[in-house]
């Protein structure tokens, strides 16, 4: 299921673009030097090529960025929207490719809702090595929640730091 692509992904994709992007892969090289700061301390990056760049996984696709399943997923269904230019960081995304991920999100969520029925979501992003990340090509976790898939899912991503996924038991201020 790959959806078609828009007459903006279109436009995004000609020469003069493509050309703007590859010399803006350049620019942000650091996206795999160990000397990015996002980056520091990564083991990935000094030994591996990157798994998303060239992946023929793609499972929905537009002209800046494309789904796949995750091959280690957290709950059936556990799916990545990764941008096709290689970077690390999801701050370094122009409002074109983050206009694709979020259009990626939106078709994502109804393929899964049509073919898994989960009970809710969790979208993540992880930005450098401090907050998990271990694959410096930035990626959207697209994470189906089926009732019952953990005992108490109270916190949701707060879950990332573990002693504070729970909320304090009175004096709650939203």
């Amino acid at each position: 299921m790959r959806s078609n692509m828009s007459k903006q992904a279109r436009a995004l994709a000609g020469p003069g673009n493509l050309q703007k992007a590859k010399e803006r892969r350049l620019a942000h090289a650091g996206s795999t030097n160990p000397d990015n700061p996002t980056l520091k301390g990564s083991k990935f990056v000094e030994s591996h090529a990157c798994p998303f760049c060239g992946s023929d996984k793609a499972v929905l696709e537009n002209g800046i960025a494309f789904a796949r399943y995750d091959l280690y997923p957290v709950t059936k269904g556990h799916l990545l929207i990764i941008p096709k230019r290689h970077y690390a960081d999801f701050f370094d995304s122009t409002k074109e490719e983050l206009g694709a991920i979020q259009e990626l999100l939106w078709q994502a969520k109804r393929l899964l809702d049509e073919q898994f029925r989960p009970d809710g979501y969790n979208v993540g992003i992880n930005c450098g090595v401090a907050s998990g990340q271990t694959i410096p090509h930035i990626h959207v976790h697209l994470i189906p929640r089926y009732k019952g898939d953990v005992e108490d899912p109270t916190g949701g991503v707060r879950g990332v730091i573990p002693a504070k996924q729970k909320y304090p038991s009175s004096g709650i201020e939203f």
